[in-house]
């Protein structure tokens, strides 16, 4: 049996990096949800987050990532989490190669990161 993962990201003011980070986290095996707690942007961050796919969650804790992190741990009902920060630009580059340098050393170090062959039964 195939364990299914959820994303947790934390994101405050990230509405530049956001999608591309879930469209990241979508693009792996078997990943259940993407939820994404927004902890009081101002900017687009939730649009571009749902435009994307991913479930928002508007924590109230403005500025606590800690609260952030609980409160997509508490939204999850899947057996492993991985969290992803908002603005990791190795993800982005993954997502959107034909926007970076295709030769982005980060791009083996998240493929491995990803991997979760050893979380299948």
């Amino acid at each position: 049996m195939t364990r299914v993962y959820d994303v947790v990201i934390p994101a405050r003011d990230e509405a530049p990096t956001i999608g591309a980070v879930i469209e990241a986290a979508y693009r792996a095996p078997h990943v259940g949800r993407v939820i994404v707690v927004d902890d009081g942007s101002t900017d687009d961050t939730a649009s571009v987050a749902r435009n994307a796919g991913a479930e928002i969650i508007n924590s109230k804790g403005n500025g606590s990532k800690a609260l952030a992190l609980a409160t997509g741990v508490a939204a999850s009902t899947a057996e492993v989490l991985v969290f992803f920060d908002a603005d990791i630009l190795a993800v982005a580059r993954y997502a959107r190669p034909d926007r970076h340098d295709r030769r982005a050393s980060s791009l083996p170090h998240f493929r491995a990161a990803l991997d979760v062959r050893q979380l299948s039964a």
